[in-house]
């Protein structure tokens, strides 16, 4: 851009503006629901494309709902424009994978294919992978499954799998030698 007094034409003055940013790029890190690099203070995020109420990076990953999309910006400076707002499409979480009970065998009735995981604990700690085989089950503990996390989607809901205490031993049974 150029800029002149219009009295004098043979002055001129040149302002330099420099090019906006490169738009960001942060991407997701869906096994741990969060962004897959952390957010410098040199960027922002909000949750609406008008980046009201945006928020500075921290120099931390950023949290993510399954199902609530984030927008980002690097922000401006005194020598620097704003870049334009990213759209990080954030998808929602995958339905939980179901199954019953198959109580002559004490195993699931379905195959867990290796895309699911289960454990006995609500929390999925020290969960295992499927193998394409049924389960076997434990009268009274009960199991919980999910769909594990991917590269490009979420775990699951976890699906809980009520499994019943087996029946007592009938004791009020006797032989009538007559």
């Amino acid at each position: 851009m150029y800029f002149r007094k219009k009295a004098d034409i043979t002055k001129l003055q040149t302002l330099a503006i420099p090019a906006r940013p490169a738009t960001p790029a942060f991407s997701i890190d869906y096994a741990d629901e969060q962004t897959s690099t952390t957010v410098s203070s040199a960027f922002e995020h909000a949750a609406g494309s008008n980046m009201s109420g945006a928020v500075t990076g921290t120099g931390a990953v950023v949290a993510l709902t399954p199902g609530t999309d984030i927008y980002f910006r690097k922000k401006a400076t005194a020598s620097a424009f704003k870049s334009l707002v990213q759209h990080l499409d954030v998808p929602s979480r995958p339905a939980a994978p179901t199954y019953t009970i198959s109580f002559t065998e004490e195993q699931t009735a379905e195959t867990v294919p290796a895309g699911v995981e289960y454990s006995e604990s609500s929390d999925m700690s020290s969960a295992s992978n499927g193998n394409g085989a049924a389960i076997p089950l434990t009268p009274g503990t009960d199991m919980y499954f999910r769909v594990k996390a991917t590269s490009g989607a979420f775990a699951s809901t976890v699906f809980s799998l009520s499994v019943p205490e087996r029946p007592a031993s009938p004791s009020d049974i006797a032989v009538d030698y007559l």
